[in-house]
């Protein structure tokens, strides 16, 4: 679990954790148990996988790490629309910018930033 994911589960409501476990639990056994993301609301999560919870209120949004045998959850979030993937476009983008100075990689003098999220349309 990413450490924005920890933060998610950690303002979740009692009931709602216990729901959220559980579901953990079935990952844990059944990786592929939840729904593809692919291109959603206009956001590429092509390998992220999203299982609902909670009578269908709530979303983990997870990608398989098949070389270690496990899932990382990105995030867990209400259905609202489409807010949880915004979050994890957001968190994903935050992660490349990351990378990319951790690397240091120059182009031309300036480094070469991957395209910033797009907000919400109101």
């Amino acid at each position: 679990m990413t450490a924005a994911a920890d933060d998610d589960f950690a303002e979740l409501d009692g009931s709602i954790k216990r729901l959220a476990l559980s579901q953990f639990k079935k990952l844990s056994s059944s990786p592929q148990l939840g729904t593809p993301c692919g291109n959603k609301y206009g956001l590429d999560l092509t390998g992220f996988l999203s299982l609902h919870f909670a009578k269908n209120a709530f979303r983990i949004v997870y990608e398989i790490i098949a070389s270690e045998h496990h899932v990382r959850i990105w995030g867990i979030g209400k259905r609202e629309g489409e807010s949880v993937y915004r979050m994890i476009n957001s968190r994903l983008y935050n992660v490349q910018v990351q990378i990319m100075q951790k690397q240091s990689i120059m182009v031309s003098g300036k480094a070469r930033l991957p395209k910033k999220p797009s907000k919400k349309p109101q």
